[in-house]
């Protein structure tokens, strides 16, 4: 049986001006029929016709040609808004031999002179969406110009009203202005901090108008904004316009408001020297943990790097949590290093046990380094021209993450091995003068030790070179020169369980 293609598509899900969805698939089902075509329904709600890209079920039609002799229509505007996107598909369909079909008649593609009054049709039609979009632009800038609402939702506090002349306006929503003074009052006269505030009002029920929690980052947004004032901006073709609606609040109340928000906002954090162990410990995913700011808890936390990088690289944290108070982490990891730094003896028996071991060829050393450095940039070069042409073949994110996960892991396997031979030439260089290292070390820990800082931590930390691997019962921390057991012994020191 003759195949056709339906296609139908409208800027908004709910346009209805001749060209509904609903509308358009009867007017084409009944073409088919009267065509003798079976057909298959292709439709695009809610996309513009100005991109070609951004139109999946158009995109698949132009990938399954060869299946359909013709491609019905309501209007050839239904096809695309730009002359170049138009260009682009009456290409497409000349080629694979498609006829255009609409209720006004066929386009032969292959004549020339049909295909160039399809062109003019579509020059016609993108002059006509150009000065529809003018003229609506030119109304919307008269109606702020006038003090009028021009479309969108209405701001907390508010609720939308029609004019007796017919237009929409804005004015104070009884029930949202108390929300709104309400929660003004928690951070002016209570002292309470926006994320405070934030969970406050979420224990009392109240939620956005998408029916979700309050979060701190969205009600700061809101409480800074002069639209508590009744000033709500629009920005015009000529440049922003100020309409003003009823006030929520006085204007004393809002500047009282935001002192109250400048004084209770916490201070941004010193973020030198914070994460001592940053790039240090290992995750139970195989990533790393790294330092970072949390913002809504105004803590320090290490965060799994695969959990943050999930995004780009595809490979997520499987473990839980993926993120760990810094103080915490921390306070675990240091223990074993301080019991280690408070003993001289035991630190100068460990780091000449340590130095004083025969170590590989420095020469040899050198050439496995290179070695893998050369391969590492191999690697680093393949992932990235196999994601580009990747994209270029147009793969899908699923299936451009499983085609790099083989060379990440690799990657992830030579950045290890490299960091592993870089520590054994680091030591091979020190055990030239152990004596000297040891020395240097007990100063160090002498001065750090009495009331150590994170930097005096990070300064310590960095020197021994300290690598810490989540194990059965804790963490198993590692130095360059190894901390000790309890009774003197060189070897690796078992953490306890993290507090969770």
């Amino acid at each position: 049986m003759r195949r056709a293609a339906l296609y139908r598509r409208v800027s908004t899900p709910g346009q209805v001006d001749g060209f509904s969805l609903a509308d358009q698939l009867e007017r084409l089902s009944r073409l088919a029929e009267a065509e003798g075509f079976g057909w298959e329904d292709f439709c695009d709600p809610g996309h513009s016709g100005e991109k070609l890209e951004e139109r999946p079920a158009l995109m698949g039609l132009l990938g399954r040609l060869d299946e359909f002799e013709a491609v019905l229509v309501v209007d050839e505007s239904r096809l695309a808004r730009s002359e170049a996107v138009a260009f682009l598909i009456r290409q497409r369909l000349r080629e694979a031999g498609v006829r255009l079909v609409t209720p006004q008649g066929e386009t032969d593609l292959s004549d020339p002179d049909e295909s160039l009054m399809s062109a003019v049709r579509t020059l016609f039609g993108v002059a006509e969406q150009t000065r529809r979009t003018q003229r609506m632009t030119q109304g919307l800038d008269r109606a702020a110009q006038e003090g009028l609402w021009t479309g969108g939702p209405a701001p907390v506090g508010y609720r939308l009203v029609k004019t007796p002349a017919g237009h929409t306006t804005l004015e104070v929503d009884p029930e949202g202005a108390a929300f709104v003074r309400m929660v003004v009052g928690m951070v002016v006269d209570e002292g309470l901090s926006v994320y405070e505030t934030a969970k406050r009002i979420n224990a009392l029920g109240y939620r956005t108008r998408k029916g979700t929690p309050w979060e701190h980052r969205n009600l700061g947004h809101h409480l800074r904004r002069r639209h508590l004032l009744g000033e709500i901006p629009y920005n015009s073709a000529g440049g922003p316009v100020v309409r003003q609606f009823p006030p929520l609040i006085p204007e004393a109340r809002f500047a009282d408001l935001q002192a109250a928000l400048r004084r209770n906002a916490r201070p941004a954090p010193d973020k030198r020297h914070l994460y001592p162990f940053s790039g240090r410990v290992a995750c139970e995913c195989g990533g790393r943990l790294v330092g970072t700011w949390r913002n809504d808890r105004a803590v320090r936390c290490y965060v799994c790097n695969r959990h943050v990088n999930a995004a780009i690289t595809g490979r997520r944290c499987t473990a839980r949590p993926h993120w760990h108070r810094a103080d915490r982490l921390e306070t675990l990891l240091w223990e074993p290093i301080r019991a280690t730094l408070a003993d001289p003896d035991r630190l100068q028996a460990a780091a000449l046990a340590h130095t004083g071991q025969e170590g590989p060829d420095p020469a040899e050393l050198d050439a496995r380094i290179a070695d893998r450095r050369r391969r590492l940039d191999l690697v680093t070069d393949e992932r990235v021209r196999t994601f580009r042409d990747a994209r270029h073949l147009g793969l899908t994110n699923p299936e451009i993450r499983r085609i790099l996960s083989q060379l990440s892991e690799e990657h992830d396997t030579l950045t290890r091995e490299l960091r592993t031979l870089e520590q054994q030439a680091r030591l091979a260089a020190s055990r030239t003068d152990p004596i000297a290292q040891a020395h240097r070390l007990v100063q160090a820990a002498a001065v750090a030790l009495g009331h150590p800082t994170l930097g005096d931590q990070a300064a310590l930390i960095a020197l021994l070179d300290i690598q810490a691997t989540p194990v059965e019962g804790g963490y198993e921390v590692t130095g360059s020169i190894p901390l000790t057991t309890e009774d003197g012994t060189p070897g690796k020191m078992l953490t306890g369980e993290l507090p969770r």
